[in-house]
Parts: structure tokens; C-alpha cells; sequence
């Protein structure tokens, strides 16, 4: 790897110390939440890019286990989420759909497993998330779960691994069918 590369562990309620701008952090419940406020941070201070997701479940009313979504500058981001059914999908568009994303597009890849969870800066940073966790409220607030947090800077290794995670969901999502996309005509591709 170029330069260093912290390898954090976080299973504990209690939030982190500063992260480095590339790190590794091996955690539980919590990264999810913290996945989501780096985000925003990111946002909010002028970063733009792309966030990606692929969950296999969806759950319904995410607003108060996903505390750091409406705080995205939504305006910034190209948001591509894939799930595994139409039901998950249907449950997804109008939670997210509420937000002025750039664009927004939901695809659906049936017998999809895995939980991939990616943004990629403009500016080349990134940082992505993978683990256990789906996008439902005891995922976010109850359930033990496991994952890894990349955080990367423009120029550390670790923002090569958010890039490739990125790729990964578009690849899965072009394996799947378009269920709805924000910069279709009608905004519905299904």
C-alpha cells in the first residue's frame, strides 16, 4: 500500500476517534450509521461522486434508523441502489426517491446476497462498506452485525478498493432488470 494504512477495530457503541484519511475499520452494528455520516460529512463539506448499494432487503420507514441520509447533499450524488426483489425496490423508491439526488436509478438482481455499500469522490477518494448488513431497521439498530469500513484518500490504495466495490455494484446491477431511474422519461424503466 502507498503510504500508511490504519487497521481500526469498532465494535462497541462508542464512536471512534478521528479516522485517518486512509484506514481500515473492522466493526460491527455501528459502521453502517458511521458509513452514512461520512457521507454527508463529505458532502456537505463540497465533495461530489457516486453512492452505490446492493442489499438483497429493503426495509420499510428507514428515515429514523438511517439518521444521516436526509443530511447527504443530495444534489451531489448519483445514487444507483440494486436489491434482490421488486418488493424490496418498491419499499425503496419512496424513501429515497423524497430526496433531489442528481440521479437515482433501482435496479433489481434477483439472488442477489451480497451487502456492498460504495462512494466514490470526483475528486478520486472514497470509501466503502461491506458486511452483513441490509438496509432494514434492526440491521441498522438490533441485529449483531459484521462488516469492513474502507476510508481512502485521493491518492491511498484503499480508495483503489471503494472504486473496484463500486464497479462491483454496477456490475450487478447491469446482471439485473432497471425497476426505476430518475433520468428515464417517465422515471419508470419496469
Amino acid at each position: 500500500m502507498r503510504g500508511t494504512c490504519e487497521v481500526l477495530t469498532w465494535f462497541s457503541e462508542r464512536e471512534p476517534r478521528m479516522l485517518p484519511d486512509s484506514c481500515i475499520v473492522v466493526g460491527g452494528t455501528q459502521l453502517l450509521h458511521h458509513f452514512l455520516r461520512r457521507v454527508a460529512d463529505r458532502t456537505l463539506l463540497g465533495a461530489s461522486g457516486r453512492l452505490g448499494l446492493a442489499v438483497p432487503f429493503i426495509g420499510a420507514d428507514l428515515r429514523d434508523c438511517l439518521t444521516a441520509v436526509p443530511h447527504i447533499a443530495h444534489g451531489r450524488i448519483d445514487l444507483l441502489i440494486v436489491t434482490a426483489g421488486r418488493r424490496d425496490a418498491q419499499r425503496c423508491v419512496p424513501q429515497f426517491r423524497e430526496f433531489p439526488w442528481r440521479s437515482l436509478q433501482i435496479n433489481v438482481r434477483p439472488r442477489l446476497h451480497a451487502k456492498i455499500f460504495s462512494f466514490n469522490e470526483s475528486a478520486g477518494g472514497g470509501l466503502c462498506f461491506v458486511g452483513s448488513h441490509n438496509l432494514t431497521r434492526a440491521a441498522a439498530t438490533t441485529n449483531e452485525e459484521a462488516g469492513v469500513l474502507f476510508v481512502g484518500g485521493s491518492s491511498s490504495s484503499t480508495a483503489s478498493v471503494t472504486h473496484a466495490c463500486y464497479d462491483r455494484i454496477v456490475q450487478i446491477a447491469q446482471n439485473g432488470v432497471r425497476f426505476s431511474d430518475s433520468l428515464a422519461l417517465d422515471g419508470q424503466a419496469a
